[in-house]
């Protein structure tokens, strides 16, 4: 799935009003505060001066349509989520905490929408097979973590044991990351209008860098709890 033009357009009007309110070059808004230097190549450096990003800034000043021209590079060198044995979810392992991180993405395209109560068995069944993996590959692991807008979402939150919801907290949101940002796709990664609209009247209407930052409907949450819970909830 790849990002609409409707889309990066509300990603490009939050950058200038970071820029503006943050008295900062546009260019270096667009790299703290987009989720773009992630989508366009360059991977997770965020170094100004990489390359494909100096291409694609270049690129950005001198077009009539910048809009336009941001898709179009997004476009050309926008990463597809690689398939996953566990379906919408995957996961990875972090050895210095021992936590397991796991992360969703709507690999489903098809109706109805990938947490719908029509889906949830299927959803179950993911994470059932992920974490029996995980407990026989890596039985160190003892906590697992996330950190998304969705565990705003109820059904999202009843896929996990009750435990892990208790512990989540609201955390600084990562700008360049779409763990905040996709709250204003929805399942076909089109924009949702309700959302987009709240954001954009929020940003116009901000006078300082930190009401700017603040404008998202949705905060990140980030839950944690041990890893049992997990082992028991899904059998």
């Amino acid at each position: 799935m790849r990002w609409s033009h409707a889309f990066l357009d509300l990603v490009l009007s939050f950058a200038r009003r970071v820029a503006e309110t943050g008295q900062m070059p546009i260019e270096e808004a667009l790299r703290i505060s987009t989720p773009l230097y992630l989508n366009v190549g360059p991977g997770r450096s965020f170094d100004p001066l990489h390359p494909v990003w100096q291409e694609f800034l270049a690129g950005y000043r001198q077009a009539p349509d910048p809009v336009a021209w941001a898709h179009s590079f997004y476009a050309a060198r926008a990463r597809e989520y690689p398939a996953s044995p566990y379906g919408c979810f995957s996961h990875h392992y972090e050895p210095e905490t021992r936590c397991i991180r796991f992360h969703f993405a709507n690999r489903g395209g098809s109706e109805p929408g990938p947490l719908s109560t029509e889906c949830e068995p299927a959803r179950r069944r993911e994470l059932s097979a992920m974490f029996a993996d995980i407990r026989r590959d890596l039985p160190e692991a003892e906590a697992v973590r996330g950190r998304s807008w969705m565990y705003h979402l109820p059904a999202y939150c009843r896929l996990f044991p009750p435990e892990y919801g208790l512990g989540a907290v609201v955390v600084e949101p990562e700008l360049q990351f779409m763990s905040l940002w996709g709250q204003f796709l929805d399942r076909r990664w089109d924009l949702r209008p309700g959302p987009a609209g709240l954001f954009r009247e929020r940003i116009a209407t901000a006078r300082t860098l930190d009401a700017v930052l603040g404008s998202f409907p949705l905060s990140v949450l980030a839950p944690r709890c041990h890893i049992d819970p997990f082992y028991a909830f899904y059998g």
